[in-house]
């Protein structure tokens, strides 16, 4: 499961970043020719450098089958560099502070002094007119997150934004068991996850059940698993926007207390797991998926296909089923699930967007990982090499040499899932296919968008991973009643002083003034 991680601190760029010169054309015709390629005269493919982070496939020339293939369907030659995760953050650093701009980059972590520092020195180009020329990547416009002053930066590998980490998912056998219903709301939620503590839920008349189970990490804006149940008392944002016009941590928003305070009287009921500031995200899941001890969690829905797996819960209780809720609602009406949005992107440097030629062809091949074509492509590489059709035009897939060439790390872009499709593995069962199907459908009315996430604010950069383990313990404290809301005041001012917050509210709120 993708998890947010903790952002490491950014080296900010010089402003006098130098170009790339021009990249060389070569000479040749297109696999695909286009009407202006069609002159009589052989057409000239220009070169596109393009760097990401992938595991590279085995050749990263045309001698590479679906390179060769690529190559002639854009009519450019294209030229990777690829690095796994854990490399490539400082691969591409360093070769950006030296100048050493690719025509088309991937950056991970949206807007940050990495990217600051490019627009600012005028080596990246906004993409929002080229990107309305192009039906495929319009349509995914919405998803394109990285934006400043009005503009876009960057496009998104777009994810569907209905893989929340906020869906509620319930154990039905335990309401049965309890004869209770399904929970609507948080007075609801905070009475069956008691009786999920309490009452034995699973028969074996023990008292080893728990109601919700969290985790003690951080999950942007807040403690893992808290999220959803925030989104109740309207706490939808990473900074809240107040009646004066500015955004505050949102911590500092008084609906917090108000949320503080059902955590603490759930916690103290018993509703929540004792256990969750000693349990790391994945225990968490598992006293869900395997373990069978807890009752509720507001998570991804793929979790549900985490009982089938050869370890999961499925194995010892063939009767446990855990199954979608919709958001809660809260004490005012409020309800939400935090959209999935990826902050990452591909950016296009000034250089390449200089040569329309070269743009041309950026842009064909981003569009056409937006296509049905594109994605059978990226899915099943080349048709006689990576995957052969039977009579019956079903696809076999040759897993050796698919693995070998990897055609998906040769597109970007990418066809939007459809939110019925979310999640679901055609590997489990009719059922848990249903259900993780279910949990996307009904929560997609009630998605939030954490906008103030995009926001860029030097200062934060700055804090960012102090500010995180701040929330996580004192968020903790409060809830295990160590920390008790009459005190919560002065948590915001600790706030405040030890990381410049002033100077953080006043940045993200002028960012979000350019959003």
């Amino acid at each position: 499961m993708a998890r947010t991680k903790t952002m490491r601190r950014l080296y900010v760029l010089p402003l006098a970043l130098t170009l790339l010169a021009a990249s060389a054309c070569s000479s040749g015709s297109s696999g695909t020719a286009t009407k202006d390629s069609q002159s009589g005269a052989a057409a000239q493919k220009v070169t596109i450098t393009v760097a990401r982070s992938a595991d590279p496939p085995a050749v990263l020339t045309e001698e590479n089958p679906a390179i060769k293939y690529l190559q002639d369907k854009i009519g450019a030659e294209f030229k990777f560099e690829m690095y796994p995760s854990n490399l490539y953050a400082e691969k591409i650093r360093v070769k950006l502070a030296g100048g050493d701009i690719p025509d088309a980059f991937v950056w991970n972590l949206g807007l940050d002094s990495l990217v600051m520092s490019l627009i600012q020195a005028d080596k990246i180009v906004p993409l929002d007119s080229y990107i309305a020329q192009y039906p495929g990547l319009k349509s995914l416009e919405k998803y394109n997150r990285v934006r400043y002053d009005g503009k876009i930066w960057a496009i998104t590998g777009a994810i569907n934004p209905v893989n929340s980490s906020d869906i509620p998912l319930i154990r039905q056998d335990w309401l049965e068991s309890l004869k209770l219903p399904m929970p609507k709301t948080t007075d609801d939620l905070l009475k069956v996850a008691t009786a999920f503590a309490k009452n034995d839920p699973d028969k074996n008349g023990k008292n080893d059940t728990y109601g919700i189970t969290l985790s003690n990490g951080f999950l942007e804006p807040g403690l893992e698993g808290t999220n959803g149940i925030a989104q109740a008392f309207g706490l939808d944002n990473a900074f809240m926007k107040q009646a004066n016009g500015k955004y505050v941590p949102q911590i500092a928003d008084p609906r917090f207390k108000e949320f503080l305070d059902w955590m603490q009287k759930a916690y103290a009921a018993g509703a929540i797991d004792p256990d969750f500031i000693t349990t790391d995200a994945s225990g968490s899941n598992s006293k869900i998926s395997s373990q069978g001890t807890a009752g509720l969690i507001f998570s991804y829905g793929t979790l549900i296909n985490a009982l089938e797996e050869p370890n999961g819960l499925k194995k010892k209780d063939p009767n446990a089923k855990l199954v979608p809720m919709e958001a809660i609602v809260g004490p005012h009406g409020d309800r939400g699930a935090k959209a999935r949005v990826s902050l990452a992107g591909i950016f296009i440097s000034k250089s390449a967007a200089s040569n329309p030629q070269k743009m041309k062809k950026i842009m064909e091949w981003l569009e056409w990982g937006t296509t049905k074509e594109g994605e059978a492509f990226s899915n099943y590489g080349v048709e006689g090499v990576d995957y052969t059709k039977d009579a019956s035009r079903n696809i076999n897939v040759n897993k050796d040499a698919y693995a070998k060439n990897k055609p998906s790390t040769l597109l970007y872009t990418r066809t939007l899932q459809p939110t019925a499709e979310v999640g679901v593995s055609k590997q489990t069962s009719q059922e848990t296919q249903e259900l993780v199907s279910k949990a996307a459908v009904m929560n997609e009315p009630y998605l939030k968008y954490t906008t103030t996430s995009e926001a860029y604010s030097p200062k934060l950069t700055k804090y960012r991973s102090e500010i995180q383990s701040f929330i996580v313990e004192n968020v903790s404290k409060a809830i295990i009643g160590k920390i008790q809301l009459s005190q919560w005041d002065q948590v915001v001012k600790d706030w405040y002083s030890r990381f410049e917050g002033d100077k953080i509210v006043d940045e993200v709120t002028e960012f979000m003034k350019k959003m």
